[in-house]
């Protein structure tokens, strides 16, 4: 059995050296997997659940574990593409995968929160389709690393 664990970036933890450490920990202990969770702004039930507390960088927090632990997969659950330029996100996981050597797993969707689409201005009716077109391009930019 593989074990992931969820790295909080998204429960409003004020020492973002304490979400690493959370890392560093679980692999000293043999699990599997980290994962980290995605929203750009602060609204609906995210902000319900942690007020003005900080919600981190999927991404950012993805990029500290892989220099600070050496076996373990990260990977993103989820990323929400429309919110993204595919180009960016693949080169992006290009570079995390070669920073890990190998362990680095896009996790990516639609999204779920209507009013951070509106916050963002992308059209709530659009996202399937933004993200069938974002992870077609990603395949590609992909296969042609």
């Amino acid at each position: 059995m593989k074990i992931g664990l969820s790295i909080p970036n998204n429960w409003g933890v004020a020492d973002v050296a304490a979400l690493i450490e959370i890392g560093v920990v679980a692999e000293q202990h043999g699990f599997h997997s980290l994962w980290t969770s995605e929203h750009l702004v602060n609204v609906g039930y995210v902000r319900d659940r942690i007020g003005e507390a900080p919600y981190y960088s999927a991404l950012s927090i993805l990029s500290a574990l892989a220099v600070k632990t050496s076996r373990v997969l990260r990977g993103t659950s989820i990323l929400v593409l429309p919110f993204h330029s595919p180009f960016f996100v693949a080169k992006y996981f290009a570079t995390l995968d070669h920073l890990s050597k190998d362990r680095a797993v896009l996790g990516a969707g639609i999204g779920n929160v209507r009013e951070e689409f509106e916050a963002v201005g992308i059209a709530w009716n659009q996202r399937g389709a933004m993200t069938d077109e974002a992870a077609g391009r990603i395949a590609i930019h992909d296969r042609a690393r």
